[in-house]
């Protein structure tokens, strides 16, 4: 939340002919104007002028270099009605007078506008024309051609669905349509709409805006509906130029209503809708007992109660839910606690009262959801202690209330910068802790890869120093087994040498006998002899 701009816009073209059917959304116009910064702005359908003026002054007052286009033909139409010349004079009276310089009113039909701006070129469009389906869905369609990619669309009352209101349906088919759209619900509900395309700058706001979780959702929606309240009711410690306002203060409080209509909305099998709604009226300024009979297979989705549709205090004792025939309890509501899961939304502010229930409605349409989870097989029997007052009077301590949880709003918002500051740093130190981690795992990742490297090589290694060592045994054992053999071979060839000299010594001997005189004498008897043995 402390990306979202701290309260402080006060209007100077606020509520005029005495109508404030955009008051509610002005806080936002302006921080819009001071984020995107639009160098063409075009407003179609301005009557008084409330809405197209305070986009003019946030231009003005942010210092923002940008044409803006009003185009109306000020003549009215069946929702704002048809009112006389008196109400251009007094649109033009103001304009000439503070935006002259940057602002121009095109007296036209929104049709006939168009060939005055090239596609493409609009930076921010509002679409504020007559109401129905078809005039809405046809405006849009003509003039989304004309605003850039990335350019912002704002549609008007997308949260009224009486008479032959139909932007509320149209709205419903854009926004499934469309990545990046915000819904406001209050002060007959503004649509949000960015075109797809461009590449303009980064922008917290819209970022924060458009990618909001429903919780962040709903605390932005609270926070222009606190900003709206206290533009409404002269905020307490305000400007002079405010303060000086408690008699307008209490016209918009004190609407002098009499009466007021609690409607109920049963969640059947189209959802809430106008016609399965039940209405009763009840007085202003006491306390009432609302009783109603809800339909069988009430609590298969939540209930809406829209307790008024007035300016207005409301207070809520209980409410209670029974079965119609046994009486049984099927669910009730009888302290602050148990109206914590309720969903708040429209122009409902919450704040802290005698009663279980305290809200503060600064417009026509405040409502919330009842808890669901429970179911009626029959029918059931609502029944609601409420009372409704409009005086100014009554309004004054939820002003108290809200302006204090305004300005702790802003001493929280103070410290959460502070806090972000410090949370931006610890991030920065973080994300470079982050950084050096990666880089150290990256090391450590390139270290494992080499030290895998290393055991393989010295895997290898080993198995060729064990080869080398089985060589190397193979190699000794051979040169031992050579070593035998040589040995034995010396002896070998000695063995043949003895045998050699022995024949030798034999041969010389023998020749010597062949060749003595005794062998000589005794040939012819050794002749005989082998004669007398048969020999040769």
């Amino acid at each position: 939340m402390s990306d979202l701009p701290t309260p402080s816009f006060v209007p100077i073209r606020y509520r005029p002919g005495d109508l404030g059917t955009w008051s509610g959304h002005l806080a936002f116009a302006n921080d819009l104007i001071a984020d995107v910064r639009p160098s063409l702005l075009v407003e179609l359908g301005t009557h008084w002028g409330e809405s197209y003026f305070t986009f003019c002054q946030s231009v003005f007052q942010n210092g923002v270099d940008c044409l803006c286009y009003a185009v109306d033909h000020w003549l009215g139409e069946q929702h704002a009605g048809h009112y006389g010349e008196e109400v251009f004079q007094d649109v033009q009276r103001f304009n000439e007078a503070h935006y002259r310089g940057f602002s121009y009113l095109l007296r036209t039909g929104f049709d006939e506008a168009l060939q005055q701006f090239a596609d493409d070129s609009i930076d921010l469009l509002h679409i504020d024309g007559l109401h129905t389906y078809e005039a809405v869905s046809h405006d849009f369609q003509a003039w989304l051609p004309k605003v850039k990619p990335g350019g912002i669309i704002l549609m008007h009352d997308i949260a009224v669905r009486h008479a032959d209101f139909g932007v509320w349906r149209f709205w419903d088919e854009l926004k499934d349509e469309f990545a990046h759209s915000f819904t406001f619900h209050h002060w007959w509900g503004l649509g949000v709409l960015r075109k797809p395309g461009g590449s303009g700058p980064q922008s917290a706001f819209l970022d924060l805006l458009f990618h909001s979780s429903p919780v962040m959702a709903e605390r932005i929606r609270r926070h222009y509906l606190m900003q709206t309240a206290f533009l409404e009711n002269a905020r307490l410690e305000a400007t002079p130029a405010v303060q000086a306002a408690p008699a307008a203060a209490s016209a918009n409080i004190d609407s002098g209503a009499q009466s007021t209509t609690v409607q109920i909305y049963p969640f059947g099998s189209a959802g809430h809708s106008e016609e399965s709604s039940i209405r009763q009226t009840i007085e202003c300024g006491s306390w009432k007992d609302v009783t109603v009979t809800m339909p069988a297979g009430t609590g298969a989705g939540p209930i809406r109660i829209d307790p008024a549709d007035c300016v207005s205090v409301i207070e809520i004792r209980g409410i209670a839910l029974k079965d119609e025939e046994s009486g049984e309890e099927l669910f009730s509501a009888l302290s602050a606690d148990d109206f914590k899961d309720a969903q708040f939304s429209g122009s409902a502010l919450v704040f802290s009262g005698d009663s279980a229930c305290c809200i503060l409605s600064c417009s026509s349409d405040p409502y919330f959801f009842l808890p669901s989870g429970w179911k009626a097989d029959g029918p059931a029997r609502l029944e609601i202690s409420i009372q409704v007052r409009t005086s100014m009077e009554a309004a004054v301590p939820a002003f108290q209330h809200l302006h204090h949880a305004a300005r702790k709003s802003t001493a929280h918002a103070e410290e959460n910068g502070k806090l972000r500051i410090a949370l931006a740093e610890a991030e920065k130190q973080g994300a470079e802790a982050l950084a050096q981690s990666v880089r150290l795992e990256e090391q450590l990742a390139t270290t494992t890869v080499r030290m895998r490297e290393v055991q393989r090589e010295a895997r290898i290694l080993q198995e060729l120093l064990d080869s080398a060592e089985n060589r190397a045994k193979e190699e000794a054992q051979t040169r031992e087994a050579s070593a035998a053999f040589e040995e034995e071979l010396q002896s070998t060839r000695a063995a043949l040498e003895n045998e050699r000299a022995l024949l030798v010594n034999e041969r010389i001997l023998r020749a010597k006998m062949l060749h003595s005189k005794s062998w000589v004498l005794t040939k012819p008897l050794r002749g005989f002899m082998r004669l007398f043995k048969g020999g040769d």
